[in-house]
């Protein structure tokens, strides 16, 4: 039976294999390991580890997580001074998405200040543990007045996108991101 709880710190090492095992795989090679857990991992569970859940098995392990941050400013200044230095020795086209990515995080940061990030392990995926996920988050979010989220996704998840719509997200904006096409999808708290 999958449970979801609060992130506690001996979760790292776990969240951030879910986040690997759901985007490049472990076997990436450093540049891009680090580039994908600096931009959408550990920022949140290194900040802002009050706004994180994970949805763990039997053993307590995690299986998927959903993290965010809650205040986009606070992100974006502790993300430029203590995250972008890491994605900087990645090379200039990690750069160059990294701050696309945040520009366009940033038009939407009055109506919708806070973001996340949601990855669950394929073998857990479709049994309503991302609904759940995102039902804790919205829960946590609302008790602290935060008004709106918003995510990035890229436009050829379709699976993504058929559940982002089906919980509730508008679409805010599609852009084109040097090679991939994403869409913006907010959610009113």
């Amino acid at each position: 039976m999958v449970k979801i709880r609060k992130y506690r710190a001996s979760d790292r090492k776990a969240v951030q294999n879910v986040c690997l095992d759901t985007s490049v795989g472990r076997n990436a090679d450093s540049f891009l390991t680090r580039y994908i857990l600096t931009l959408y991992c550990n920022y949140y569970i290194e900040t802002e580890p009050e706004n994180c859940f994970v949805a763990v098995d039997e053993n307590d392990v995690p299986i998927g997580y959903c993290i965010c941050s809650s205040d986009y400013d606070k992100f974006e200044r502790e993300f430029m001074k203590n995250y972008m230095p890491r994605i900087s020795g990645c090379g200039l086209k990690y750069v160059i998405y990294t701050k696309g990515e945040i520009a366009a995080h940033r038009m939407f940061r009055k109506d919708f200040p806070a973001h996340l990030h949601i990855d669950i392990i394929d073998e857990y995926q479709r049994q309503g543990i991302g609904r759940r996920l995102l039902d804790a988050l919205f829960e946590h979010l609302e008790e602290n007045n935060v008004s709106g989220l918003a995510l990035i996704c890229n436009t050829n998840n379709k699976g993504a996108v058929k559940f982002y719509e089906k919980y509730g997200f508008t679409l805010l904006m599609r852009f084109n991101a040097i090679i991939e096409d994403f869409s913006i999808y907010g959610y009113v708290i």
